[in-house]
């Protein structure tokens, strides 16, 4: 009787499963074909089925919220939000939903919660400095939607499930590469190509190699291996034609960063596997190097030639340079706690005579280009030194969770995302986009993936908390 009851119960499930995945088709056979024929409305069953997907299968919606990152086009311009942002408004309403069905209400403990509580309370008590308020409560708002993301990653993602999200984000990311290569081939290397997704494309793909070189370096299957290689490759090109120095960059640290890890770990657990792709990793990438040297000289030519440019208006350097110093002018016009979050893309109101600079009324609406500038001047040096410690705690999260990792099943995984956490600290410091429009949802998963890593080390369970 029982096993009669077991097989009615996983026929109705899977039932039901092919009934959710033939909804799922219908809704988009109808929004494209809405699209196609250039009819509104038809988009209508499209967008109410991404809506209830987000809602009652937040896991799904997680990966609609992966492909959204990609296509950074503002739904509403003031204050801007972007589709990625009302799909991670329902992917939480819908993983807070499914726990009150469960009666978990309280938030999982974890290492990161009081630098979070910190560095929330500096924010938002900076904004009694703030020339706009409203931007400024937006820009808060952002920073809490963000850490609540950090927190539902953490509760509702397994590994395995994290994996399928990331391995998502890796396929889209080497088809718009792939995309990119053609403009800049045609152009001989010369014109920056960011294509569909826009600036924060180049953070994207820097981000994608650093989990791709410790995948690489723990698989144990060939075929599995040469995909990744092959993505590597794809998605390398792609970043080199964006010609972001400071993605590029941070890249190059990161995965020079994984395969050390690499080496080291095979060496403590006594692994041949991880030390010996870690050096077949770095001849290739020397390798590849030189080649690159070769193959993009018109890039470095154009480097040069823009520093050799310097004084000159039409060079992107020294707006960098009048924005990092209005941006000092800021800090020490209110060194404790700022001119308030979210008040750099307004300075002309804050700092007048600055206006009357040269470059001045360029740079009006632009932000600092660097995140720990950015944050120092809205926050002051009780909000840079929260920052600080944030960082400081994240990374020793990461560095707990590589100890813990054990196993070589484990490790491809769990140290890629430890890897791009840390390319996310070195990035506050050379980018200017930390906890920014799009590419803010992707640091927030990693940071959720790496929180969930951990609470799965220490088995913790969600402890209830008053409201």
């Amino acid at each position: 009787m029982d096993a009669v009851i077991g097989y009615q119960a996983a026929a109705d499930a899977g039932f039901l499963k092919r009934l959710q995945v033939s909804a799922l088709l219908l809704c988009l056979a109808a929004g494209f074909a809405g699209a196609w024929i250039y009819w509104p409305v038809a988009l209508a069953p499209l967008v109410f089925g991404v809506i209830c997907i987000c809602i009652f299968k937040p896991d799904w919606g997680l990966y609609f919220l992966v492909a959204a990152l990609f296509f950074p086009y503002a739904i509403v311009s003031e204050p801007t939000f972007y589709a990625a942002d009302i799909i991670l408004f329902l992917v939480v309403i819908g993983v807070w939903l499914r726990r009150v069905r469960e009666g978990k209400l309280g938030l999982t403990r974890t290492p990161m919660d009081w630098p979070i509580a910190v560095w929330l309370g500096i924010m938002a008590l900076s904004l009694v400095n703030a020339y706009d308020v409203t931007r400024g409560i937006v820009n808060w708002l952002r920073h809490v939607q963000l850490v609540l993301l950090l927190y539902t990653i953490c509760i509702a993602t397994r590994q395995g499930h994290a994996q399928k999200a990331i391995a998502v984000l890796l396929g889209i990311a080497v088809v718009f590469s792939t995309i990119n290569l053609i403009p800049f081939i045609m152009s001989g290397g010369v014109e920056r190509i960011y294509g569909i997704p826009r600036v924060s494309f180049n953070g994207i793909l820097a981000l994608s190699l650093v989990y791709l070189s410790a995948r690489i370096c723990f698989e144990t299957n060939l075929r599995r291996t040469t995909i990744l290689i092959g993505a590597t490759v794809l998605i390398g090109l792609g970043l080199t034609a964006t010609q972001s120095r400071a993605a590029i960059g941070a890249a190059g640290a990161g995965m020079l960063l994984m395969v050390s890890i690499a080496w080291r770990w095979g060496r403590l657990h006594n692994v041949a596997l991880p030390s010996r792709r870690a050096l077949q990793f770095i001849a290739a990438g020397l390798v590849l190097g030189v080649a690159g040297l070769i193959l993009i000289a018109p890039f470095f030519q154009i480097t040069l030639n823009r520093f050799q440019a310097v004084g000159s208006a039409s060079v992107t350097l020294n707006y960098r340079y009048f924005l990092w110093k209005t941006a000092l002018a800021g800090y020490l016009s209110h060194p404790v706690l700022g001119i308030g979050l979210g008040q750099v893309q307004v300075w002309q109101n804050i700092l007048p005579n600055l206006r009357l600079q040269p470059l001045g009324w360029l740079t009006f609406g632009l932000g600092t280009h660097l995140s720990f500038l950015k944050y120092l001047v809205e926050t002051g040096t009780i909000g840079a030194m929260a920052l600080l410690w944030f960082l400081f705690r994240l990374g020793r999260l990461a560095t707990s969770v590589i100890r813990r990792t054990m196993t070589l099943n484990q490790a491809g995984h769990r140290i890629g995302v430890s890897g791009v956490v840390f390319t996310l600290i070195l990035r506050v410091f050379l980018e200017g986009n930390f906890f920014y429009a799009t590419a803010g949802i992707m640091e927030a998963l990693f940071i959720g993936f790496l929180m969930g890593s951990h609470h799965d080390d220490t088995g913790n369970q969600s402890t209830p908390r008053a409201a």
